[in-house]
């Protein structure tokens, strides 16, 4: 018996002790059935699981750890830290910058919406990306607006060069592309992304809210394909990738990436110098994401 089919029986067995009402051996029975590529099994136990308990259902989902009642709230700070920024602004000869800033905080609101919906997270569950091999490399979760706001204020993310392409290395359903245009004023946004079902969501975001491809694009393509050469910032989402693959994208990005362009990623990176290119530690932020509430934020600046 394979590990999946393992995790199956062990999941099935206690949801007979829990009489069905183990919210957390439906939402894992539902993982082990995506792996199997068993669609109608992992219908069947979202639903089941949602209709236990569907926020500590959804609370799962963004591994978190504290509770439906804890990630509720926690979503109420980030919607009620992004309106009153706005609402600071409004009176302000910022008029573009406030616009911009309903427009992004509409944005994450429907996006919000959408990773609660029980058809779209089956559709993530089964992706086809999420071989057996890569589904811890590809576990979901989010950061908060507000903690990429406060980022933002920051030197390194306020001087970034607003002419040149942001790239997003696994952006999901858009959250760092959407926050680096609206947010930190840059004019493309490139967004690289495994999972067909993610980029999918993203490009119907997108043309909900009338979004150019010119000004936001989201690519179903390898990062390691993508071209750094005229980037002034680079967001990396490879904090569950495997070590092999980060150390790739560190070395692509100290060959190819631009003198003075920006990486952010959720961890300090495991190289940092190639050929006398350095990515040099510019700036670090304690944030809290849905997955854990002391992740470091590490930026750093391409010197050549």
């Amino acid at each position: 018996m394979g590990r999946v089919e393992e995790a199956i029986k062990s999941f099935k067995e206690a949801l007979e002790c829990s009489e069905g009402q183990d919210v957390c051996a439906w939402y894992n029975l539902a993982i082990a059935y995506g792996a199997r590529n068993n669609r109608e099994k992992a219908r069947e136990a979202v639903a089941e699981g949602l209709k236990v308990d569907e926020d500590e259902f959804k609370a799962l989902f963004q591994n978190f750890k504290y509770g439906a009642e804890s990630l509720k709230e926690r979503f109420d700070v980030e919607k009620e830290s992004i309106e009153s920024l706005v609402e600071n602004l409004k009176d302000s000869n910022e008029r573009e910058r406030v616009d911009s800033l309903r427009q992004l905080n509409r944005l994450w609101s429907r996006l919000r919406s959408i990773e609660g919906e029980s058809d779209w997270m089956l559709e993530r569950i089964c992706d086809p990306g999420m071989s057996t091999t890569i589904r811890n490399q590809m576990a979901y979760g989010s950061t908060f607006l507000d903690e990429h706001m406060t980022m933002s204020e920051g030197f390194v993310l306020s001087e970034v060069d607003k002419e040149k392409k942001m790239l997003v290395f696994g952006s999901s359903i858009g959250w760092q592309c959407f926050f680096g245009h609206y947010a930190l004023g840059i004019s493309k946004c490139e967004g690289f992304e495994l999972m067909e079902t993610q980029v999918d969501t993203a490009k119907k975001v997108s043309q909900e809210f009338g979004i150019s491809s010119r000004q936001i694009e989201f690519l179903n393509q390898d990062a390691l394909e993508s071209d750094v050469s005229t980037a002034g910032l680079v967001w990396l989402n490879t904090f569950a990738w495997e070590q092999e693959v980060k150390e790739s994208v560190c070395k692509k990005l100290l060959l190819e990436a631009p003198k003075d362009s920006v990486v952010v990623a959720y961890e300090a990176l495991p190289i940092t110098s190639l050929s006398g290119v350095a990515l040099r530690l510019a700036e670090t932020y304690d944030v809290e994401t849905s997955w854990s509430p002391d992740i470091k934020m590490h930026l750093y600046r391409v010197e050549r």
